[in-house]
């Protein structure tokens, strides 16, 4: 039967669980609990003056608390001042370490009980650095023996963890004096004091020692060997960049520095190569003995021992540098030089007869000054390519002075032209274009050889066959007039000419006509009129890549008339990026003077094909274009006095297409009668 105590009872019990000594045999004692008494086996049970409760005699070995399938509970806190220990199958299930708790999660395989301050509690965790098995750890190793880490698995055999937030070394290692060797610092660089980073041993053999320094394209953008003074100023970064080949480049700054090439390796006895470097101020040459001489088309510089100047030798053992440092070159790329003096303005040319170089005429040569191109050797052609060349003056050119003339000599027996130009068959280029005070008003010549004013500018002939024209100005209705006397054209009376009012008795009408008009009898007098046949309009749409409004074609004239509309749809190109073909549409707007549909009457047009169908439309391919991307119509219709007929198009969009397929239009107009 469990019985319950009170407080001071309680405390009476945990007094009584005193020393568990383990070893010997067992001594029971029983305990009797009533309302007002504890009492028990005489030799077991003792209570002395104190008020402890001693259970079991001095010389008892162990006590035992409960019983197998029994819970034992103590409602309080327990004090035990010896050991404590489970038998059989029983456990001792702690949940406190010093008075701090421990968490009732299950740990898992490697870890460690770890106390967390922000929780007051001990909870299962990461070992620090333990890598999931425990590490070697090795104390006080002797002087004369050789201590190893090895692990029992892949893992780390050793971590030390940096102090979060400090400041002190976490690992340092110091030499046979005590004295710091290097350590790694908190913030993680590897420091040396006073010491030096040996790689391999004197007289290394077998596989050699390196640090590989992975660049980057600036100090600051990869690993860097940087140098400064005991305050931190005064940088100076080496750094290597893996765009210039793993070019070494120095620089005081965090910026890209100067880089020397790859394999510079500056030895008395190696050859070497630096290409387009700039070296700032001054560099420092030893003085040595003549070399031997370099390879062919080669040159090798030194500075003499004997002489102290720098000295120059050619393949050949020539010298291309004279003493004191004066250039005096007596070949180029292997060639001869003539040692001909050369006179002002002269080139050096070359002569393959001679295969040699001579001070020449420069004859045309692009690096001659203007002012100094004369009598040129033999014809001069120049391919420009897509070149261009302007020739500008300057403002002040002088009075009645040319900038530019062309002049031949006297008496030139020639019998071409001073200045020819002439455009290629297929050319789009003008021949000539001439244009004045800054303005587009000029002449041009056309592609097809036609002279023709541009922009407000005329042309002012002087002559007619070779006869004079008078300067005088003409008046209104004069017309240009020959003179025999003069031998000249002058503006005059037109000789008789008269304004006709009748044509073989019969009036002619005084309206005045419009373009495409004719002169039409309508049964009492002669009229402007719209003659039978006549086109009214065939201006073609240009290339469009969408639907075109209402573009008006004439206006009909006094009286109701048949017309005939014909039209020729094309397809220019298919777009881009086009995955669908558009289509277009034609419709024609007029006014039917009889029909009693709603007016003015809209016809869709349906087209002949190149390819022989019939549809509503043209088809405008999305890739490759064929007979059957054409269309022709042809409409007969009446259109009612004094209205307007328009045609219009219809157009729908290719899929996919960021430019549209374009196409044309070639509407015509006719009146039938």
């Amino acid at each position: 039967m469990k019985r319950y105590f009170p407080g001071s009872i309680i405390a009476f019990i945990a007094v009584l669980v005193g020393t568990l000594v383990v070893g010997g045999s067992v001594a029971y004692a029983n305990i009797n609990f009533n309302n007002s008494s504890i009492n028990g086996d005489a030799s077991g049970l003792i209570l002395d003056s104190s008020s402890t409760i001693s259970i079991g005699t001095s010389s008892a070995t162990a006590i035992i608390i409960g019983a197998s399938g029994q819970t034992t509970t103590f409602p309080g806190s327990i004090s035990i001042t010896g050991s404590l220990s489970a038998t059989g199958s029983g456990r001792v299930n702690a949940t406190q370490l010093q008075s701090s708790a421990i968490a009732t999660s299950s740990p898992s395989g490697g870890q460690c009980l770890v106390y967390s301050t922000s929780t007051n509690s001990w909870a299962p965790g990461s070992c620090g650095g333990g890598g999931g098995g425990a590490n070697s750890v090795v104390n006080n190793p002797s002087a004369t023996s050789t201590q190893t880490i090895v692990p029992s698995s892949d893992i780390t055999p050793l971590t030390v963890n940096c102090k979060s937030g400090g400041s002190s070394d976490c690992f340092d290692v110091n030499d046979n004096g005590g004295n710091l060797a290097f350590g790694v610092q908190a913030n993680g660089n590897l420091s040396f004091e006073a010491r030096s980073l040996n790689l391999g041993s004197n007289g290394q053999t077998g596989s050699a020692s390196q640090i590989s320094i992975f660049g980057g394209t600036s100090p600051t953008a990869g690993p860097a060997i940087v140098g400064q003074n005991n305050v931190g100023g005064n940088q100076t970064y080496l750094y290597f960049d893996p765009n210039t080949a793993g070019a070494a480049c120095l620089n005081t700054g965090a910026t890209s520095g100067s880089c020397l090439a790859a394999n510079l390796i500056m030895t008395a006895t190696s050859t070497n190569t630096v290409a387009n470097k700039t070296f700032a101020n001054f560099f420092d040459i030893a003085t040595t003995s003549a070399p031997s001489n370099p390879a062919a088309g080669k040159i090798r510089v030194y500075a003499d021992a004997t002489t102290g100047n720098l000295t120059c030798l050619t393949s050949s053992g020539g010298s291309c540098l004279a003493t004191g440092g004066a250039g005096n070159a007596t070949q180029l790329q292997g060639n001869t030089v003539a040692s001909t003096t050369p006179s002002g303005g002269n080139c050096l040319v070359y002569s393959s007869s001679t295969n040699s170089w001579t001070p020449s005429s420069c004859a045309g040569s692009a690096s001659t000054a203007w002012s100094s191109l004369s009598n040129p050797i033999s014809s001069v052609a120049l391919s420009m390519g897509n070149t261009t060349t302007t020739f500008t003056w300057d403002s002040a050119t002088g009075a009645n002075v040319n900038p530019f003339s062309i002049t031949d000599s006297s008496n030139n027996s020639g019998t071409g032209s001073l200045v020819n130009i002439n455009t290629a068959a297929g050319s789009s280029l003008f021949p000539l274009t001439v244009t004045a005070s800054g303005t587009a008003n000029g002449i041009r010549i056309s592609t097809s050889g036609v002279l023709a004013a541009i922009g407000a500018g005329q042309i002012n002939a002087t002559q007619l066959q070779s006869l004079t024209i008078a300067t005088s100005s003409p008046s209104s209705g004069q017309c240009l007039v020959y003179s025999s006397s003069t031998n000249s054209w002058a503006p005059g009376s037109c000789g008789g000419s008269a304004n006709a009012t009748q044509l073989q008795g019969v009036n002619i009408s005084s309206t005045a006509p419009t373009t495409n008009q004719v002169l039409m009898y309508d049964g009492t007098n002669w009229s402007p009129a719209i003659g039978i046949g006549t086109r009214l309009y065939n201006t073609s749409s240009g290339v469009v890549t969408a639907a075109i409004g209402t573009t008006t074609m004439a206006t009909t004239g006094s009286s109701d008339a048949n017309y005939e509309f014909s039209a020729y749809v094309t397809q220019n190109s298919t777009g881009t990026n086009c995955t669908g073909n558009a289509t277009v549409s034609l419709k024609l707007i007029y006014t039917d003077p009889v029909s009693a549909l709603a007016q003015p009457m809209t016809a869709t047009m349906l087209f002949t094909l190149g390819s022989g169908s019939t549809q509503a439309g043209v088809t405008l391919a999305s890739s490759t274009m064929s007979a059957g991307d054409v269309g022709s119509v042809t409409y007969f219709f009446r259109a009612k006095t004094a209205t307007t007929i328009s045609y219009i198009t219809g157009y729908v969009n290719g899929t996919g297409c960021t430019v549209q397929p374009a196409y044309v239009v070639f509407p015509s107009l006719k009146q039938q009668f």
